[in-house]
């Protein structure tokens, strides 16, 4: 029969638990990032304190997977909305590419093309909250499972935390620079 392997220290248990797998389109460096800053964050001690830590970052980077898939989801279901409404044939199969570029100009970063969109909005006699509401009309039957999810992440994460905390507040305080003391 083999022996088990024991870590002797929180740093050696991260080798034994197993990481999160990235989906397509995750950023390992950012699941990294948050993963480190948490970490630094939760000061496990031992084994099982250093456990409970990388399952809090585990639910941290779902519960931001779950967002993304969500938002993701209600932006793509805008952009199609939005470029339906824009285009100026309403009974065109498909929208234009003009109707196409300044739906995408709703939704990207840079102020100048999001403005040009606005103003595609404004000509046409769109509110883009508007568009925003059908979008997530449209979508809700699936972006309710997925608040829901969101829900139960939180809670578990939550109790998760209180765990580590009340395992962290039973730790004897280490005192710098102080001698022990043998009987």
């Amino acid at each position: 029969m083999e022996k088990a392997v024991v870590p002797k220290s929180a740093e050696e248990l991260v080798d034994l638990i197993p990481r999160v797998r990235l989906l397509p389109g995750e950023d390992e460096t950012a699941y990294e990032d948050l993963r480190q800053a948490l970490l630094l964050d939760f000061e496990p001690a031992s084994p099982y304190e250093m456990a409970l830590a990388e399952n809090l970052v585990d639910l941290e980077w779902e519960a931001h997977r779950y967002r993304r898939l969500r938002d993701d989801l209600l932006r793509q279901k805008f952009l199609d909305i939005a470029a339906k409404e824009i285009d100026d044939d309403r009974f065109a199969r498909y929208p234009s590419e003009r109707a196409k570029e300044l739906a995408a100009a709703l939704v990207c970063d840079n102020a100048g093309e999001r403005a040009m969109g606005l103003d595609g909005l404004a000509e046409r006699g769109l509110v883009e909250g508007a568009i925003l509401a059908k979008a997530y009309a449209i979508e809700l039957k699936t972006i309710e499972p997925i608040e829901r999810h969101i829900a139960e992440i939180e809670t578990r994460r939550r109790r998760l935390h209180e765990d580590l905390f009340r395992l962290k507040s039973k730790r004897s305080p280490v005192i710098p620079d102080a001698d022990i003391l043998s009987e």
